[in-house]
Parts: C-alpha cells; structure tokens; sequence
C-alpha cells in the first residue's frame, strides 16, 4: 500500500508555516504507527512517499520516519520530482543525492515523471518533457535496486510511448 503523507489540515493544502514542523512529523507518525503495526501483521508493505509540499516534505523527514519504525513493513516511494519545488531547485542533485543515500536502501518503488518551472512551483510532465536528469536514480536502482518496480508518471496515451523512449534511451547510458 503506498500513500503520500498530506498535511496537517482539513484542506490537504501546503501550510508554509505548518507543514514542515517538527509538531506535523510528530502527529503524521502518532498516525502512522498503527498502520505499520497492520502491515506487520498483515505481512505487507505500506510505503510513504514524501513530497515537498506534504509533512514529509524532505529525504531527512522521510528518514526520522524510517528510524521512528525500523520496521521491514515501512517502505517508501521514491519520487525524485515530489522532493524539488523552486526553493531547492538550484541544489537538485544534491537533494537527489542526499534521498538516495538516506532512503535508498528502503525503497519499495520509485516514481519517474519530468517539470517544467511555472513561477513559483513546477508543473509536473511526462518523462523526457521537462529538466528532470534521471540519470542519477537509474544508475542507483540499476546498481542497488535491480527489483524495484520504476513506474512512469503523468504519462497519458498521447505521451506514453516518448517517456517511454526516453527513459529507455536514459538506461542505455546507466553504468
């Protein structure tokens, strides 16, 4: 089961001065604990995926959440994408890198989609559609997480077969 981690009010809307709070990571894993102790005695998964604009916003949430739960039923959905927002974008490879490193080893399924910048957020898109490089995150998997399922993202019939391609193009170029 794979969900994202929302945000501390009734809306579900990014709250800059909420969101990323100590008192939001606190109360997403007070909510979170029974539902990994379900999936432990289900003998399943329950994956988080964290996104830049929902509680576990970062690679450093998403790991005090892996070690608030050491447990093998907590995974997550890595969606290098979800991590950037304009704010970061300057240092995407190293917030890329850091998620990798911090989260890699937990990763039940990663996320491929592309952005284009519009103003003050990023508009997601197709693989190959935007300035995502997913080099990186291919040359991992393909070293570190040879079964992980990589699953494309907001791709629809007129798109699907170029993400497609150029995803393929990508792993021809992976070490």
């Amino acid at each position: 089961v794979g969900t994202e981690t929302g945000n501390p009010n009734a809306e579900y809307r990014f709250d800059p001065l909420r969101s990323h709070t100590d008192e939001a990571l606190r109360l997403f894993m007070r909510r979170l604990r029974p539902v990994v102790e379900a999936a432990e005695r289900l003998h399943t998964v329950i994956a988080i995926e964290p996104a830049y604009t929902h509680i576990v916003h970062d690679a450093q949430s998403a790991r005090a959440v892996l070690d608030a739960f050491p447990s093998p039923a907590l995974r997550i959905i890595l969606d290098p994408v979800n991590l950037l927002h304009p704010s970061n974008l300057a240092r995407r490879e190293a917030v890329i890198t850091s998620a990798l490193e911090l989260l890699g080893p937990r990763v039940a399924a990663i996320h491929l989609k592309d952005y284009v910048p519009e103003g003050d957020a990023l508009r997601a898109v197709a693989s190959g559609l935007g300035e995502m490089d997913d080099r990186p995150v291919l040359a991992y998997a393909a070293r570190h997480l040879p079964d992980v399922p990589i699953l494309l993202e907001n791709t629809a019939p007129h798109n699907a077969a170029a993400a497609r391609a150029h995803v393929e193009r990508l792993l021809d170029t992976v070490p």
